[in-house]
């Protein structure tokens, strides 16, 4: 039992002193001007380990000899540059997650602020933290002006950007899927490929904009502007197309089964090779009667106005 309990006294010792050095690594990596004492000292004790070593290993035999000739002052320099490298490597993750921090700090100062004018810092905030991998999830920015900001391939699920300026901006593969961007500015951007599944897109502004490949299934683009925008091959299945403006836009190849396109103006639009089955347009829509007979015959609707 006595030894049982020494044992138990040791192990409770042991974990305290493990416990204070990890209080107190953590204390100096906080602070900066303790990692450059901390440095030297390492440095220091290093270069004092090696001139004692020196003269014992030129005695050693061969092959330890050859093994142990690179431990010499002279190599001291070498063993500096090597050491501040590993060092430098060792406290990346933590200057990674520090101008995370920082970021979301600017984010969320702007968000707080109310902040709708250019705002460069917010913009290069968002930039890096989806370089970072973070998510952008229910990001808050109504009103915010991001033009020509770059976030390809960022999760923006549930986003607040109503009213956004987003001209020219690089929105390819983003995932916006649920989010509100009634009223943006989306012209001239690229959303290549991008997800807008269940998307309030109402009254948006998509003039020339890319949305080749976009999911747009059940999308809310009832009044939206989408003048010589390019949806080829586009999902808008069940989308809701409502007096939207497609004056010229391509929709070549684009699925338009179940879609309601009723008051939606497709003067000029390419509609070749669109799956239209089920899709309801108007019975005052201007379409040719050669066009309308095609899309009749490929399963569309017109709706005959109420008696």
């Amino acid at each position: 039992m006595k030894k049982l309990r020494i044992k138990r006294q040791i192990e409770e010792q042991w974990g305290r002193l493990v416990k204070k050095i990890k209080v107190s690594f953590v204390y100096i990596k906080n602070r900066f001007h303790l990692k450059i004492i901390f440095t030297l000292i390492c440095s220091y004790i290093i270069f004092l380990i090696i001139s004692v070593l020196e003269e014992p290993i030129a005695c050693l035999p061969e092959p330890f000899k050859t093994i142990f000739s690179i431990v010499k002052a002279d190599n001291i320099e070498g063993f500096s540059i090597l050491f501040v490298a590993l060092f430098y490597i060792v406290d990346i993750g933590e200057r990674r997650q520090r101008a995370i921090d920082e970021a979301w700090q600017v984010v969320h100062a702007a968000a707080a602020a109310k902040i709708e004018i250019s705002y460069p810092p917010r913009i290069k905030a968002l930039q890096d933290l989806n370089r970072y991998g973070e998510s952008l999830k229910s990001l808050k920015a109504p009103k915010a002006n991001l033009e020509n900001i770059n976030l390809e391939g960022a999760d923006l699920q549930g986003a607040n950007l109503q009213g956004a300026n987003l001209q020219g901006a690089n929105l390819q593969r983003v995932d916006l899927e649920g989010a509100n961007l009634e009223g943006a500015d989306l012209q001239g951007a690229q959303l290549q490929g991008a997800d807008l599944y269940n998307t309030n897109l109402q009254g948006a502004q998509f003039q020339g904009t890319n949305l080749q490949k976009a999911k747009l299934q059940k999308a809310k683009l009832q009044k939206a502007k989408l003048q010589k925008a390019n949806l080829q091959d586009a999902k808008l299945r069940k989308a809701e197309l409502q007096e939207a403006d497609l004056q010229g836009a391509n929709l070549k190849g684009a699925d338009l089964k179940v879609a309601k396109l009723q008051g939606a103006n497709l003067q000029g639009a390419n509609i070749e090779e669109a799956e239209v089955e089920q899709a309801e347009f108007g019975h005052n829509q201007v379409i040719s009667q050669e066009k309308k007979a095609k899309l009749i015959q490929e399963g569309a609707k017109f709706n005959t106005p109420p008696n």
